[in-house]
């Protein structure tokens, strides 16, 4: 009887520590270039974050989390972050749930869910948009420091004529006539995409601007100012509500929630469920989380949606 009551209770020591600490326990990823770090500052957190900054040395941080039994990570927010992580995701078996990664490889490589559609999804609803204005040649300004989100969005110069450039900084548009185009589109952050739109206002006032949702940010208009104004933006429904921190926050609520014991028990709740987020009722496909994406144009110094699927 003593043997039994024994093993009663370390049974039930091994679910409090599990339920009250490994569950918790979550890898928190992160590039100081977006507002993720913003999310820690802000303390409100309820899980406990492992954190570890994308520029540090991940085959040492992902044996650490590893160490302590995380099965799930929190971030990257960007592309590029994610394919860095990928081989110790699938090394050590674990799932990232990011805020804002779009690259369709990535989501489609059974390591990755996010809070933003694929950029299938995304760059099908740039089509229709771009055919909406009749725009027959378009440039791209791809950001060279995203290149895994930047360069899907090609697959547009497959149905439109037109270029692209990589963007570093200002002077990587110096040799670009933007006169030769009917819009020009932006697949770079807040920051950089005003300053963009800033540059080519000085040369060309005609041509249409369109950024993608990693421009749909405060930063973008408060830097922008009234030169922005009349920028389109195409952007999922998740996107124009929450800024990338609330977005995090929609994923942390998601391991709150529930808590799961393995990664294959995430997948087959999300493969079959439908999740409450703020904005309402989604569920997640083979290529990504299910949003309506809208058209939106810069008016009195906000994004407002002219046109939704």
């Amino acid at each position: 009887m003593k043997k039994l009551f024994l093993v009663l209770v370390l049974m039930f020591l091994v679910v409090y520590t599990w339920f009250n600490y490994s569950s918790k326990t979550v890898g928190y990823v992160y590039n100081p270039i977006t507002n993720a770090d913003d999310y820690l500052s802000e303390k409100k957190t309820t899980l406990n974050l492992v954190t570890f900054n994308i520029l540090g040395n991940v085959d040492k941080a992902f044996q650490y989390f590893s160490r302590l039994g995380i099965k799930f990570v929190i971030g990257p927010s960007m592309s590029t972050d994610g394919m860095k992580i990928l081989p110790y995701l699938k090394k050590y078996k674990m799932l990232s749930i990011s805020p804002t990664i779009s690259s369709t490889k990535l989501l489609n490589s059974g390591y990755f869910y996010s809070f933003t559609p694929s950029n299938l999804q995304i760059i099908d609803a740039f089509k229709k948009y771009l055919k909406l204005f009749e725009v027959n040649r378009i440039l791209l300004v791809l950001d060279n420091n995203n290149r895994e989100y930047a360069d899907e969005f090609k697959s547009l110069l497959n149905v439109f004529a037109g270029n692209y450039v990589y963007y570093d900084d200002i002077s990587s548009l110096f040799s670009v006539e933007t006169s030769q185009f009917d819009a020009v589109i932006l697949t770079t952050i807040g920051t950089e995409s005003a300053k963009i739109v800033k540059y080519i206002r000085t040369k060309d006032d005609d041509v249409r601007i369109i950024v993608s949702e990693a421009a749909f940010t405060p930063e973008f208009l408060s830097l922008g100012g009234s030169v922005v104004v009349n920028t389109y933006a195409v952007v999922p429904s998740l996107s124009v509500r929450n800024t990338e921190t609330e977005l995090i926050e929609e994923c942390e609520r998601l391991l709150t929630d529930h808590r799961f014991l393995s990664i294959e028990q995430m997948k087959r709740f999300l493969s079959r469920s439908i999740i409450n987020t703020k904005e309402g009722y989604l569920y997640f496909t083979p290529y990504g989380i299910s949003q309506k994406i809208g058209l939106y144009k810069v008016i009195e110094g906000q994004f407002k949606e002219v046109y939704s699927e």
